[in-house]
């Protein structure tokens, strides 16, 4: 009976392995990012709890999605998402020129969003931060 139990937990986190790879399969195709980008938008959209949509602009009067451009996530808006962290991996979109997380509850920001060496414009007005990371003024300018 042991045997069987721990052959069945071995094969459902085999199957959700499969599926989170699937699904990170199609959002790369879907979007035509690298994969790496699309496991933030996946690690975004856990802690949203709905996928992100795609959207032609990203601007400040628009309240979420993700913009596109070649192959790099150039704008990411999630503005009023109830977000309380941003994951580490945020810094993995080294092409982000816009990020907007304004209307959230983030008490702090990833160090590592100091790798956003795009990044041009920074919505982060109706969170709980009293200080941001060290690193966002290592960032080239």
């Amino acid at each position: 009976m042991i045997l069987l139990d721990s052959f069945t937990r071995d094969f459902e986190k085999s199957e959700r392995q499969k599926e989170s790879f699937t699904e990170k399969r199609i959002m790369t195709e879907q979007y035509n990012i690298t994969p790496e980008q699309a496991n933030v938008l996946k690690d975004l959209e856990e802690l949203i709890g709905r996928p992100i949509p795609l959207v032609e602009k990203i601007g400040w009067a628009q309240s979420f999605g993700v913009k596109v451009e070649g192959d790099n996530v150039i704008g990411l808006w999630l503005y009023h998402r109830g977000l309380t962290t941003l994951p580490e991996s945020i810094g993995n979109l080294s092409s982000l020129e816009i990020l907007g997380v304004d209307s959230n509850q983030l008490s702090a920001l990833p160090e590592s969003i100091g790798n956003l060496s795009s990044l041009e414009k920074l919505g982060v007005r109706g969170n709980q931060l009293s200080t941001l990371p060290e690193s966002i003024g290592n960032r080239a300018t």
